[in-house]
């Protein structure tokens, strides 16, 4: 009777898990790496659902980065990010409210003097 009480808790708490992050993000970005695009308001929040490598990203003011779990966003040497945030509309990375593992933050390895970040929040983050 216990074994089938832990598996019906287990079944259900599964898709609420999927449903709810899915509820959330406009878009989801999968393991990879990043280049040449432009994350843009219209398209927030970005749900991470894998680790990050950017080569070339530029990201509006206003977008919301969520990490679905323990990922990384790391620009790699040479890599340009552009965080554009303003006085008002800051850019936002964090940890989404399903997350309980933290995420690693946003590591430069040697990045372009052409990155820059403006007006950016950063919390959550290992």
């Amino acid at each position: 009777m216990i074994v089938k009480i832990i598996i019906l808790a287990i079944l259900i708490t599964v898709p609420s898990f999927s449903v709810h992050a899915a509820d959330i993000c406009t878009t989801v970005v999968s393991t990879g790496t990043i280049d040449g695009e432009t994350w843009t308001l219209d398209n927030s929040p970005y749900c991470i659902s894998g680790n990050l490598t950017i080569s070339n990203l530029n990201i509006y003011a206003g977008v919301e980065v969520l990490f679905l779990d323990n990922y990384q966003f790391y620009v790699e040497p040479d890599g340009v990010l552009s965080i554009n945030g303003i006085n008002g509309s800051t850019v936002k990375f964090r940890g989404h409210e399903i997350n309980g593992n933290g995420w690693q933050g946003i590591s430069l390895d040697n990045a372009s003097s052409s990155s820059k970040i403006d007006y950016c929040e950063v919390s959550g983050a290992n």
